[in-house]
């Protein structure tokens, strides 16, 4: 018997867009008619959501474009991702997993 397990998922909100300039991230949220500029880690992060991710996927990934010159923790990760969520360029969502023993 399978046992249900929720998942935590990030992506980039469908009213955005955004442009790489020199290493920094610039987003128009479309409806809110704002603009946000994203340096290092968070716009890194911010293009990485164009597809649903976990924050451990996306440690991994932010480790890999790194070249794994720094140890990135997980809870750094949720920190940058609490910010976009707050200025709300990116949303969370759970996923419903079955997990068979």
């Amino acid at each position: 018997m399978g046992e249900y397990c929720m998942n935590k998922l990030y992506r980039q909100t469908k009213d955005v867009e955004g442009i790489e300039v020199g290493g920094e991230w610039i987003i128009m949220h479309v409806k809110n008619r704002t603009l946000t500029k994203l340096n290092g880690a968070g716009g890194t992060i911010w293009s990485l959501l164009h597809t649903q991710k976990s924050v451990s996927e996306l440690t991994v990934e932010l480790s890999k474009q790194l070249n794994y010159r720094h140890i990135i923790d997980e809870t750094d990760v949720q920190t940058v991702l609490g910010e976009l969520l707050q200025i709300g360029i990116i949303e969370s969502f759970f996923e419903k997993q079955v997990n068979s023993y």
